[in-house]
């Protein structure tokens, strides 16, 4: 399997290992492959809508396939909701530009995602969540001096943690994320640690394994949004907002999303996408276009999942058994009447006319965006624990019928025993078959960008009855 993100800021590698099923097919791993993006122009004004500062990162704000991401993003998006208002998003670059927005009212709530110092015309939140200081180095590679930013709380965390003659260099940089990235490219220094907030390396080490947090220093200090006191209305609904509709549920699955630790492995999404395709992904391009025209799938969203599913081998066979080019279970194939997994053209007309029985299963879903990720992640770990997942969405309170603000939040919590003991197929490795979803999707995406034109029948094919 395979998987994506990205961001202009970090580097990203997720995975997938092989996830509970039910009786769809098995997967392989996930990984993405970027950096988070640069953003997009910020949303213009609307009425009544919620003016936020967010900086760029892998915790606040990135955009990912096209989409706005990042835990403190997700957060405020359902903030917004518990106001029933829109979001207006403001990217922060430095503090002069955070001085300059604050000055002259352009924003309402500030998102600092870590300790800030506050300014005398704004009001701090109910405090959400702690953090201290890290030391962040090369995995294996103990770092014989550090660097911080001047004028951050970890300069002085560093300074009574590593004393002279302890090497610190306090370096000119705007955030954390560009110190970190300052240290990811610079590969031939791997002596050099950097000091920043835990949160932050707790995300840079999942999407960059090469590091790991070596030390922790200074004491935990308390993480919360700030408010313009002119909006003194923002806050009962903070108070609100973070003693009741932000439980902690919502935050366990914030937290899977975006901290969770997934198993390390290659990306291989890339190296399959070439641009000398001359309209050709596989060379079963011919069976997975007439499956495609049979039951109403676009081939390439076949291609996608039968790359992630097995690199284009038919004699694949997983350590449990799945096989074929689209790794069907031995159930799974004799349900759907597949007699040779590893016939081409059997095996590509069965995932079609499977996927096209997934998709009409979830067919209320917001978007076709929404229904093509339902089924992906079905064929991953099976339709009856998706179902679980949007029963838990509805607990929650978030939308059991999109994907980005929903399933791919509560899919995951499925992993636990708090919250699979009252699923009704009880648990699965819900994260594994979020990162499969999504990487199929981005393979998808690249492929239908280099291979823009459709091949669907415009009748959406024959089907099923």
């Amino acid at each position: 399997m395979v998987k994506q993100v990205a961001p202009t800021l970090g580097f990203i590698v997720v995975m997938s290992i092989a996830g509970c099923r039910q009786s769809p097919p098995n997967t392989s791993q996930s990984t993405p492959d970027s950096r988070p993006s640069p953003p997009p122009a910020p949303v213009m004004e609307a009425d009544n809508a919620l003016r936020v500062g967010l900086r760029k990162s892998l915790t606040d704000y990135f955009i990912y396939r096209g989409r706005p991401r990042g835990f403190e993003y997700d957060l405020v998006m359902r903030f917004a909701k518990h106001l029933d208002r829109r979001v207006s998003v403001r990217i922060v670059t430095d503090d002069s530009q955070l001085q300059s927005l604050i000055d002259s009212h352009e924003i309402d709530l500030w998102i600092p995602s870590e300790p800030w110092s506050g300014h005398p015309k704004w009001k701090p939140g109910p405090v959400y969540s702690h953090t201290d200081s890290v030391v962040i180095g090369w995995r294996g590679h103990p770092p014989k001096s550090v660097q911080t930013r001047a004028g951050a709380e970890t300069t002085k965390d560093l300074t009574r943690w590593c004393a002279p003659p302890c090497m610190q260099q306090v370096v000119k940089a705007n955030t954390d994320w560009e110190l970190l990235e300052r240290m990811a490219k610079n590969a031939a220094r791997k002596d050099v640690g950097a000091a920043v907030n835990r949160r932050h390396a707790e995300a840079f080490v999942v999407f960059d394994p090469r590091f790991v947090v070596v030390h922790g220093m200074g004491a935990s200090k308390p993480v919360r949004w700030w408010y313009n006191t002119a909006k003194v209305q923002l806050e009962p609904s903070l108070s609100g907002f973070f003693s009741q509709g932000f439980r902690p549920r919502l935050q366990a699955a914030l937290h899977a999303r975006y901290f969770a630790t997934p198993n390390q492995m290659r990306m291989r999404a890339r190296p399959w996408v070439r641009t000398d395709l001359a309209k050709r992904i596989t060379r079963w391009d011919p069976d997975l276009r007439t499956a495609g025209r049979m039951y109403g799938i676009d081939w390439r969203l076949l291609a996608a999942v039968m790359m992630v599913e097995s690199a284009q081998n038919r004699f694949a066979t997983s350590s449990v058994g799945a096989q074929g080019l689209f790794q069907f279970m031995p159930a799974t194939a004799k349900a759907i009447g597949l007699k040779d997994p590893s016939d081409p053209k059997e095996s590509s007309r069965a995932a079609a006319r499977y996927l096209k029985r997934l998709m009409r299963r979830f067919r209320k879903a917001n978007s076709p965006y929404d229904q093509r990720m339902f089924a992906l992640a079905s064929y991953n770990v099976g339709q009856a624990h998706v179902d679980d997942a949007r029963r838990l969405a509805e607990r929650l309170g978030l939308d059991a019928e999109v994907w980005d603000q929903g399933i791919s939040l509560t899919l995951p919590l499925l992993a636990q025993r708090e919250f699979s003991k009252s699923a009704k197929h009880g648990g699965c490795q819900g994260l594994v078959a979020t990162r499969y979803a999504e990487n199929v999707s981005d393979l998808y995406d690249q492929y239908s960008q280099l291979l823009p034109e459709s091949l669907v029948d415009r009748d959406g094919g024959v089907g099923e009855p």
